[in-house]
Order: structure tokens, then sequence, then C-alpha cells
């Protein structure tokens, strides 16, 4: 990778340095020496690069999920879906819910009508309509 000075700066050489072998030598020696420290600029970004992905990698390992967490996590919620599946066999269905709600209609019914009768049983007024009417019969 061949590396040429700008035109300024060569010129500036050669007024420098009269003889032009001289100023020739000089510019091939600036030339070289920056070639040399691009290759070396370009190794170390080389290595820096590769220390920096190191480094990143490292760091990101501990706070990245790897696929045995994940397998881990995984077996974790099918038991917690199988107990949760076990939990559900024993929970009422619709129409559970609707036979238990037809049963305590009709427990309501009764309760109604042995109120009504026990209230109208023990009250005063009815008991001597009663009498009056089996006096009738009588």
């Amino acid at each position: 990778m061949a590396v040429s000075l700008p035109y300024d700066v060569i010129k500036a050489i050669e007024e420098a340095i009269p003889q032009k072998e001289q100023a020739e030598k000089v510019v091939r020696a600036i030339e070289q020496s920056l070639c040399a420290i691009r290759k070396e600029a370009q190794e170390r970004e080389t290595v820096v690069k590769v220390q920096v992905e190191e480094a990143v990698r490292e760091g990101l390992k501990d706070e990245l999920v790897t696929k045995g967490d994940l397998k881990e996590e995984i077996g974790s919620l099918k038991e917690e879906t199988a107990q949760i599946k076990e939990a559900l066999k024993y929970t009422a269905t619709r129409e559970d819910l609707l036979r238990l709600e037809h049963n305590m209609e009709r427990r309501y019914l009764v309760l109604l009508v042995v109120m009504l009768a026990g209230f109208t049983i023990f009250n005063p007024g009815f008991q001597s309509f009663i009498k009056a009417l089996v006096t009738l019969f009588k």
C-alpha cells in the first residue's frame, strides 16, 4: 500500500534540499515511514477490534439468556401449566353453575311456601277463621 505525499510537501522538500537525488531520497523515506505507520496502525486496529469484541462478549455473557436458561424456563412453564390444568379440572362448568342455580331457586320457593304457611297457620285471625268454618260444617 503505497503512500504518496501531497505535491506541496514534495515541492517544499525539493526547495529545502537543492540536490534532486537527496530530495527524492527524503521524499521516499518519508513515504515509506508513512506506509509503515499506516500498516502498523491497521494491525493495531485489528488487535484492538478483537480485544473489544472479546470484552463485549464477556460483558454480555452474564446478561444474555443461554439455551440452557431457556430450557429451564420452558420446563418451569410446563410444570405451571400442568398444575393449572389440574386445578381447572376441579372448577365448576357453566352447566354445573346453571344446575346449582336451578336447585337454589327450588329451595327458595319451598322456603317461601313454608314461611307463608307458617305465618298463615299461626296467625290468630286465621285460626279463628278456621274454627268458624269447622263449626259451620258440623
